[in-house]
């Protein structure tokens, strides 16, 4: 039985993000859940294993829309089908995006 090691749960996340090594470039990416800590996405083309990455992600909270942008580090990227399932942790999320995924998670199941 595999044992959970999440500190914080994930919520199913279903729309298209930027993910990039840097600012100024991104890839385009499917977010397929995300928490507190983390982002699971899906991409055309693998990330390095350790590579910091840039992610903005944005969120429709009601009638609010808002955007996070985060760095972080690629943990975990293999290969299903043909595309790439990519595991972010983030690194720098500041408590007013923490506070935008708790916002978004109250009204999400946790995946």
């Amino acid at each position: 039985m595999r044992t959970e090691r999440r500190k914080t749960p994930r919520f199913h996340l279903d729309q298209l993000i930027q993910v990039g090594p840097f600012k100024e470039s991104y890839v385009q990416a499917r977010g397929l859940n995300i928490s507190e800590n983390g982002l699971l996405c899906e991409t055309d083309e693998p990330c390095d294993v350790y590579q910091q990455v840039y992610a903005q992600i944005s969120f429709d909270i009601g009638e609010k829309h808002r955007i996070i942008q985060c760095e972080g580090v690629v943990l975990r990227n293999e290969k299903h089908n043909r595309k790439w399932k990519v595991a972010i942790n983030f690194e720098d999320m500041t408590d007013e995006n923490r506070s935008v995924v708790r916002s978004y998670s109250r009204n999400r199941k946790s995946a």
